[in-house]
């Protein structure tokens, strides 16, 4: 079959385009997730945990927690961080999430191998 463009001039082109493409997708995907996240809300258990934290303080939730909930320290402890900014804070965790995610990723590709 006849094409104007020769094989590496149109693997050229397929590079070019998916160069620009695949980082504008992976971004917008990405924001369309963190938009999504402005949404998010308090359900069930959540309003408990709240409710601990402003009655035994940020230490006694801890230990309220690890003794009579569950032995999973650092979730307890990483609710309770996000509780002391409010109910508002629910609604950015995800971007904050996400932010986190992309960064640790770009560090890990741009490391050099071990």
């Amino acid at each position: 079959m006849y094409s104007i463009f020769s094989d590496t001039a149109r693997n050229s082109i397929i590079l070019k385009v998916a160069r620009i493409g695949i980082p504008f997708i992976t971004i917008g995907s990405l924001l369309i997730f963190a938009y999504q996240g402005i949404f998010s809300r308090y359900i069930a258990d959540d309003f408990f945990s709240v409710a601990v934290l402003e009655n035994f303080g940020f230490y006694g939730t801890q230990v309220m927690f690890w003794r009579y909930w569950s032995g999973r320290y650092s979730l307890v402890s990483l609710t309770a961080l996000v509780d002391l900014f409010g109910v508002q804070a629910v609604k950015f965790l995800p971007a904050v999430i996400l932010f986190f995610m992309v960064f640790s990723i770009a560090l890990m590709i741009s490391s050099p191998a071990l």
